[in-house]
């Protein structure tokens, strides 16, 4: 199956009024870059924008095993942020 994630980088919306439209979908995939000597951590993150907007959980968990393996980082976390138009 192929892994098709990211949009296009221009897109017009048009919402009537009322109405609501998901106008992007960010992932953010947070990882431990490092732990001080009293075992604090500190995470980084590395954040996607512009993924497909029909971009399921079970995706967005695949792309963090692809971007894993890819990096060699382990993630702690996945978030998909929304952002919408509201008129």
């Amino acid at each position: 199956m192929e892994l098709c994630l990211f949009l296009p980088l221009h897109s017009i919306y048009r919402v009537k009024g009322g109405e609501e439209m998901l106008k992007e979908l960010t992932l953010v995939l947070t990882f431990v870059a490092s732990v001080d000597e009293n075992g604090r951590e500190t995470k980084k993150a590395r954040r996607f924008n512009q993924v497909r907007l029909d971009l399921t959980n079970s995706q967005a968990l695949e792309l963090q095993g692809l971007i894993s393996e890819l990096t060699g980082e382990t993630y702690v976390t996945a978030e998909l942020t929304e952002q919408k138009v509201v008129n």
